[in-house]
């Protein structure tokens, strides 16, 4: 996935102070309205675990499937528009000139319109990916909630390391994805969280969609992919 590509995802994923701000029902509402000092209070590093599903082996395999096809398509296309091209060349005089010039800009055309499609489409996948892994995080931590008699848990990022410190608004997010400053560790529902979800433990070394590292290449022209404006040259006159 390129580099344009990488960082589609953190808007969707923080932009929403609600996604950093919010909290997990884990009770009725009537034993919310209990004093606070009653209630139990726990947080979840919900970014962490979204992170986590989306660059699992299936959300990872559908993005990947979904690039393969604008590749075959963008191929085509390329292929079609060589073949124009030693037409022309061979038969400079073929009365059929105008029309093969006619499709050879069409097709330059088309790969234009389908990578500005795949862009758009490719953030509309990984949307929809991140919105199902919260979902499944978010019934994951109401169940952990519930089982540990826990009443409000907040979604937070432990720590004070920023991820993206690139522009004002990749900061000012990454601020409102930490409601609850310095936590007791104690507090922290994650590990059992990622247990009913089933996940492994992260590593270090684990690709991170949602801090702009995927690891999957975007395609283009030069690789036979989605194209740009400059695939293909003119048909001769």
């Amino acid at each position: 996935m390129s580099r344009t590509i990488q960082t589609l995802t953190l808007g969707v994923a923080l932009g929403a102070g609600a996604l950093a701000a919010g909290t997990f029902a884990g009770r009725a509402e009537a034993e919310r309205r209990a004093p606070a000092a009653d209630q139990g209070i726990a947080f979840v590093d919900v970014f962490g675990l979204v992170d986590q599903i989306v660059m699992g082996a299936e959300p990872t395999a559908a993005r990947v499937a979904f690039e393969s096809q604008i590749q075959q398509q963008a191929e085509a296309l390329q292929a079609r528009n060589q073949e124009i091209q030693q037409i022309a060349q061979a038969n400079p005089g073929d009365p059929n000139q105008e029309s093969l010039r006619a499709e050879f800009q069409q097709n330059n055309q088309l790969m234009q319109n389908l990578f500005q499609s795949y862009q758009e489409d490719l953030q509309t996948l990984i949307a929809g990916q991140i919105a199902a892994g919260y979902k499944l995080v978010y019934a994951a931590a109401e169940a952990v909630a519930v089982e540990s008699g826990i009443d409000f848990v907040f979604a937070t990022r432990p720590g004070s390391d920023l991820l993206q410190t690139d522009s004002i608004t990749g900061v000012a997010q990454e601020i409102l994805a930490r409601p609850l400053i310095a936590p007791a560790a104690s507090l922290d529902l994650t590990a059992k969280v990622r247990a009913k979800l089933g996940l492994p433990e992260p590593t270090e070394q684990d690709a991170s969609i949602l801090e702009g590292e995927v690891p999957t290449p975007a395609p283009d022209a030069e690789s036979g992919g989605a194209p740009d404006a400059a695939a293909g040259e003119p048909v001769p006159e």
